[in-house]
């Protein structure tokens, strides 16, 4: 393999330990969509710029150099005429009273906020995308520690069941039921590792490189505190209401095509020809009215306008109650799912003393294999229930801060729950 090809796959395989936290920066600093609003936002600062320019006054020049050619025809005879000109003119407009500028200002500072919370709404899309794959990553690598030990149980069982076939204590169905388990139990972590290794690799493509992963979530974070928060500061319902704002001002703007303008205009020009007859040292200065009396066109825009207004005020309340219900029912996602993590620390307790005496049991020959299989199973479905509802939880509180629109100043709150191994 040549050397530059074997370096790009090494930096492309290479893994590094993260944390929630450095996987949300990385994740913010990696994507260049969101390098993109930083201009547009730039953008959006100068078309407010581009609208205020409106009301400076316009500062012209023109100037012109050529030949006149022509004659006259007199009762005498004629008379030609070829004359050399050259002319300048300065024109200057200055607007006094323009009403519609003042609504196209307004319009560009509310496309300006538009922009800002496009900005924030992507962010939290993001690192809720981010942070829900890091969740998902941190089950696989917990259910894959279990299924290790629980690999480990079954080895040991399978070594106790030989030295017991060895001495006829045991049969050749008990020795392939032990092989059966630990088989099931080596195919279930390799489908976790799996799973595991594609989740880390679709977090690469949010950070620009396949993270290593060595943490788990706590079990007390059934213990999150947690209160009911608005969804006022979501970014898509922020963004509804700057819409229902934009179309308000746009039927105002559009009226204002009916309201009268003034503007001052002045100029001034010389023209320097042979011909004597010619207008020199020319300056004006004058009031300019323009009175709108009637435009058909005009009255289907604001109609128009008005409709788009209607459209935006019902997309806000759509959006608003898409949204509160959502909150809703992630909020009881979460009280629900709290409570089932705390029965099943109930139930691990449970199933490792059923398990402990399962096996005291078997080794006494008072059960069979098969029941300590079933013994040691229930209690790692137990176990692996229990990351699932972690995980579960999780990813609800991820969902409630960004319904909420707090995630980003949120989420660190579930990273002191993640502990590193």
């Amino acid at each position: 393999m040549p050397t530059k090809l074997l370096l790009f796959y090494v930096a492309c395989t290479m893994t590094y330990a993260s944390s929630m936290t450095t996987i949300v920066h990385e994740a913010i600093e990696h994507n260049h969509k969101l390098k993109s609003y930083k201009y547009s936002i730039q953008a959006a600062f100068e078309r407010v710029d581009l609208a205020k320019d409106q009301l400076w006054p316009s500062l012209n020049a023109s100037a012109s150099i050529g030949k006149d050619k022509y004659y006259y025809n007199y009762p005498s005879g004629r008379i030609d005429y070829d004359t050399k000109t050259t002319s300048y003119q300065i024109f200057l407009k200055q607007p006094i009273y323009r009403p519609k500028i003042f609504d196209l200002i307004k319009e560009s500072k509310l496309k300006v906020r538009y922009a800002q919370i496009q900005k924030r709404d992507f962010i939290n899309s993001l690192v809720r995308q981010v942070l829900g794959l890091y969740v998902d990553i941190l089950y696989y690598h917990a259910i894959q520690i279990l299924y290790s030990k629980q690999i480990d149980n079954y080895n040991a069982i399978l070594h106790e069941i030989k030295q017991k076939r060895a001495l006829r204590f045991a049969t050749d169905t008990d020795v392939a039921l032990a092989k059966a388990d630990l088989a099931t139990a080596v195919s279930n972590k390799a489908q976790a590792q799996y799973t595991l290794q594609s989740l880390l690799h679709r977090l690469a493509i949010y950070i620009g490189k396949v993270p290593s992963v060595s943490a788990s979530l706590h079990d007390s974070i059934k213990d999150f505190s947690i209160s009911k928060l608005s969804i006022e500061h979501n970014p898509q319902l922020l963004l509804a209401k700057m819409d229902v704002q934009i179309a308000a001002n746009e039927i105002k703007k559009r009226k204002k095509s009916f309201y009268p303008t003034l503007d001052l205009s002045a100029s001034y020009g010389d023209t320097d020809s042979s011909d004597s007859i010619t207008r020199r040292k020319n300056s004006r200065i004058f009031l300019e009215l323009q009175v709108p009396l009637f435009s058909k066109q005009n009255f289907d825009a604001i109609d128009e306008a008005t409709y788009l207004y209607q459209a935006s005020k019902q997309n806000f309340f759509d959006t608003k109650e898409r949204l509160r219900l959502q909150s809703i029912n992630v909020y009881y996602n979460i009280i629900s799912t709290k409570n089932l993590l705390q029965m099943d620390l109930s139930v691990i307790e449970a199933k490792k003393l059923y398990k402990k005496q399962a096996l005291l049991s078997y080794r006494s020959s008072l059960i069979s294999l098969s029941d300590l299989s079933k013994a040691i199973n229930s209690l790692y479905d137990a176990l692996i229930q229990k990351e699932y509802h972690k995980k579960e939880l999780t990813k609800n509180l991820i969902e409630y801060f960004y319904l909420a629109g707090k995630l980003m100043k949120r989420y660190k709150q579930i990273d002191s729950f993640i502990i590193k191994e």
